[in-house]
Parts: C-alpha cells; sequence; structure tokens
C-alpha cells in the first residue's frame, strides 16, 4: 500500500519509513506539508501519517484538513509530541481518524495499516 509520511523530525521519518517497508508497504516521506501536498495531490494514498507540529507555514493539522477535503477515503493518523484531550479534539474536527504520540509504537502502526486497508475496501 502507498503511505504518505509527513514528519520534520528525520529520526521519526526514518523510523516509519523503515517500519512500513518491514510490512511491504510503499512509504512516501516528507519533511514539511507543503511538499507532501503536492506530491499527494498528484498520487494519493489510502493512509497519512502527519506530524502535527512542522515548519514552513502549514502544519499537520492543515494538511489533514486538505487531504480529507479532497480525498475523503484517506485514512489519517496524526502524530504529536502532546497528546493532549484538546489535541484529541482538534484532531477529530480536522478529519484524523487517530491521533498516537511520537513516536508511534509497532501496535499503533499496525492497527492504523490495518483500518486503513479495510478503509480502502469500503464504498
Amino acid at each position: 500500500m502507498k503511505i504518505l509520511v509527513v514528519d520534520d523530525v528525520p529520526y521519526v521519518r526514518e523510523f516509519l519509513v523503515a517500519a512500513l517497508k518491514a510490512k511491504g508497504h510503499q512509504p512516501f516521506a516528507f519533511g514539511d506539508a507543503k511538499s507532501a501536498w503536492d506530491w499527494f495531490n498528484a498520487n494519493p494514498c489510502p493512509l497519512a501519517i502527519l506530524d502535527w507540529e512542522m515548519p514552513g507555514g502549514m502544519d499537520g493539522l492543515g494538511l489533514c484538513r486538505w487531504i480529507r477535503e479532497s480525498h475523503p477515503k484517506t485514512y489519517v493518523l496524526m502524530l504529536t509530541g502532546h497528546d493532549t484531550v484538546n489535541e484529541r479534539v482538534e484532531a477529530t474536527k480536522a478529519g484524523a481518524h487517530n491521533l498516537v504520540g511520537k513516536p508511534p509504537s509497532l501496535q499503533d502502526l499496525n492497527e492504523t495499516l490495518q483500518l486503513a486497508e479495510w478503509r480502502s475496501t469500503q464504498p
């Protein structure tokens, strides 16, 4: 499965790419939301894993909104270093399906992969 990965922290991005490749997926990684959006707009994926806080004028929440508006079947996992109730509410309002702490556990990734694959088969 093609997967968009967006995180400005290189070691988190590298961890996600390695974990997803080990499961047989095709991650496409970016360090900023603008580059990710430009790529995703031409290459929609069933799963997007987005960091909340990123430099460059657009954060992960803004990218989540754009993705969900233009590609409503894409499953969005938001990553955060804070994981507060307020952030969970904001992520849900933006259209994210889940919010987990950074870096995500392998269990979080496995659950997300299963949900995204299931969602991509739904009408």
